[in-house]
């Protein structure tokens, strides 16, 4: 619409040039405060959109929803929409990190499940925990991979504690 107003305005049409920019409101001011308030929301949405392409995954919903608000002129609701949308990306990059803590963790613990095997190959019960372990991993289902890791881990302790103890009962025999 400035681009209207500016080609009147340079014909001479002075009149047809306030006429445009006054827009629908009726006057030059509320006109202005109207374009401020697009502009202002429109950039904070661009941010989020921003945001959102930055990490792939990330849901897009909300940034539709707030974009149709901001074309609608509902300014509360785009507000309040915008408060939606930063507090769900706080909550997804929050999802994000547990679940990288929680691959972190059940990695290294497959990793210490996988040596137990390799140094008590004969134990049957240890070698299936470490393999149904190894397959909630490789499905990226790291949470529940934790639970036979954590059996894992105390079936090794037992079997550690015994080989300490039988190794103890050696040397005492021997002295």
């Amino acid at each position: 619409d400035y681009q209207g107003a500016r080609l009147a305005y340079n014909a001479g049409y002075y009149g047809v040039a306030r006429s445009i920019l006054r827009d629908t409101s009726g006057t030059l001011q509320a006109s202005n405060l109207r374009r401020a308030n697009r502009l202002r929301y429109l950039i904070r949405i661009n941010e989020l959109a921003r945001e959102i392409a930055s990490n792939p995954g990330m849901p897009d919903e909300i940034y539709r929803k707030t974009l149709e608000l901001c074309r609608d002129e509902d300014w509360s609701a785009c507000e309040t929409s915008l408060a939606c949308a930063h507090q769900a990306l706080r909550v997804w990059y929050a999802n994000q990190m547990r679940r990288a803590k929680l691959r972190k963790k059940a990695n290294r613990k497959l990793k210490e499940a996988l040596i137990l095997k390799v140094k008590y190959p004969n134990q049957l019960r240890l070698g299936e925990l470490c393999e149904e372990a190894a397959r909630m991993v490789e499905a990226g289902d790291w949470g529940s991979a934790l639970e036979p890791l954590e059996q894992v881990t105390k079936l090794g302790n037992s079997l550690e504690w015994d080989e300490v103890l039988g190794q103890a009962l050696r040397r005492a025999k021997s002295s």
